[in-house]
């Protein structure tokens, strides 16, 4: 097997390592307080990152952090993503990425009209969006409301138009 020689990461990227694995450091201690022995494999399962070894490559900077890695990391250990990557967390407040993966401003929009919406609207676009994303699940029932047409209309193109329904006839 062919050895494929990485970049070197960046001082910025090093630097976001350290603070990685300082902060991976700080829960497992915290946690063996508790009489719970964590692990990077254990760390790795409760992410979805990966193997022991893809958890090790990111805390010792071998491999650079991305913004996938940065959330799931932060869900677990309970750090705030700027604690870890000040220049990742910058990208996700901002919508930014950079240069080389420009965030596509519709997904933007998006988030933004996403988060926007009433708590009793969250249901529905949500059921919405797994639906449309690559499952064998069943399509959910068009949204009823106009905002929740206009939002999922315009990440996933037109949606068919709303039935109601008619009352079944006797037979």
């Amino acid at each position: 097997m062919a050895t494929t020689l990485k970049r070197e990461l960046s001082m910025e990227e090093r630097a976001d390592a350290t603070r990685l694995n300082d902060a991976w450091r700080d829960f497992k201690t915290s946690r063996m307080r508790t009489g719970r022995l964590v692990t990077q494999g254990w760390l790795g399962d409760e992410t979805g990152l990966g193997s022991q070894g893809l958890i090790a490559q990111y805390l010792h900077g071998v491999i650079p952090l991305n913004l996938r890695a940065l959330l799931a990391f932060c869900k677990v250990l309970g750090v705030d993503p700027a604690a870890i990557s000040p220049r990742l967390a910058a990208e996700i407040a901002t919508g930014t990425k950079t240069p080389e993966h420009p965030v596509d401003p519709r997904r933007k929009l998006a988030v933004d009209l996403i988060t926007e919406l009433p708590d009793a609207h969250l249901d529905t676009v949500v059921t919405m969006l797994k639906a449309l994303a690559p499952s064998t699940a069943a399509p959910p029932a068009p949204p009823t409301t106009p905002r929740a047409r206009k939002t999922i209309e315009f990440v996933a193109g037109p949606l068919p138009p709303l039935r109601h329904a008619s009352p079944k006839k006797a037979s």
